[in-house]
């Protein structure tokens, strides 16, 4: 049960890390800004600050942005985790792997009937129609 809570919550914390990402992308480029304008007033103890400050907002943005791109949304969580644990059931279930080779058989075998009953039909001169109303 843990796990379909968490599962349930990963829209919400794409969504913080979106907002928090496109935040401090926005204020890395207003301190970039400000310190093309400290430059352009010969401040430099403002510019140095100003860049510190761009530098870790970049850092920050890079980090969620980065931390954003590897959280999968809900749906593509439910899919992991119902694929997931179909393939792992599969893997260790001897029927479930016996499956695929009878299911070739049978519908070997039903073919193989089919064209014997249209070779027949042929032969004595039947017509679908003929199937259909026997």
């Amino acid at each position: 049960m843990n796990e379909l809570y968490w599962i349930t919550r990963l829209d919400s914390i794409r969504e913080f890390l979106s907002v928090v990402t496109t935040v401090c992308g926005v204020l890395t480029f207003g301190a970039l800004l400000a310190v093309f304008f400290a430059h352009l007033e010969e401040k430099p103890g403002l510019a140095r600050k100003s860049g510190k400050w761009g530098l870790a907002l970049f850092a920050g943005a890079l980090m969620f942005g980065l931390v954003y791109v590897f959280v999968p949304s809900t749906k593509d969580a439910y899919v992991m985790y119902g694929v997931g644990g179909t393939i792992e059931y599969l893997r260790e279930n001897d029927t479930a792997k016996q499956l695929p080779d009878k299911a070739v058989k049978a519908l070997d075998s039903l073919l193989d009937e089919i064209n014997n009953t249209e070779k027949n039909d042929k032969k004595h001169g039947k017509t679908k129609a003929d199937n259909e109303n026997d």
